[in-house]
């Protein structure tokens, strides 16, 4: 049986000691997924998602890139995809200031750091749409399915929640 990895917004006016002991994220989770059977419940946690971005990302000749460089809501692999991005990056800016005399590690640094407190805002602002109220969240169900249901607004979508699209380099092809 496959597993799922489920993430839901805490309710209002309950303190974060009863969150676990009065199981309402299994009557939650039943109401997502339409089931009529219970959910099997491997691993419960409740935590806090925070944000925030590195001073520097670059001092001299060292540099810290991926969870070093930034703390990211841990859902949607954000915070692998902008680490892996990171690398990606670091490795073209250090190619073209080493092997092309090209100073390129200050943008590097620059481009990561504002990049990342994007990131960091988009992902507070998908938690702010889980949490809100349910006709947001069915006018936001609609809205996925009309995507869903169109091959170009689907690839649109997964390249922009994989963080592809700002970062695509124009001479490497993408599989489609």
């Amino acid at each position: 049986m496959g597993r799922w990895h489920a993430m839901l917004p805490l309710p209002n006016g309950v303190p974060s000691k009863d969150l676990l002991q009065n199981k309402w994220h299994l009557d939650a989770l039943e109401k997502l997924f339409a089931m009529n059977a219970k959910v099997p419940n491997f691993r419960e946690i409740v935590y806090s998602a925070v944000g925030g971005v590195a001073g520097e990302l670059r001092k001299d000749r060292g540099f810290i890139i991926g969870d070093a460089a930034h703390v990211t809501a841990p859902f949607s692999a954000t915070g692998l995809n902008c680490g892996i991005q990171d690398a990606y990056l670091l490795a073209a800016a250090l190619q073209d200031e080493v092997m092309l005399g090209k100073p390129a590690l200050d943008d590097w640094a620059r481009a990561r750091k504002a990049t990342t407190t994007g990131i960091i805002s988009r992902s507070e602002s998908l938690l702010s749409k889980l949490a809100a109220p349910a006709a947001k969240c069915a006018d936001r169900s609609r809205q996925l399915q009309e995507t869903a249901a169109s091959p170009e607004l689907t690839r649109a979508y997964l390249r922009k929640a994989a963080m592809l699209e700002p970062y695509v380099n124009e001479d490497v092809q993408l599989a489609s």
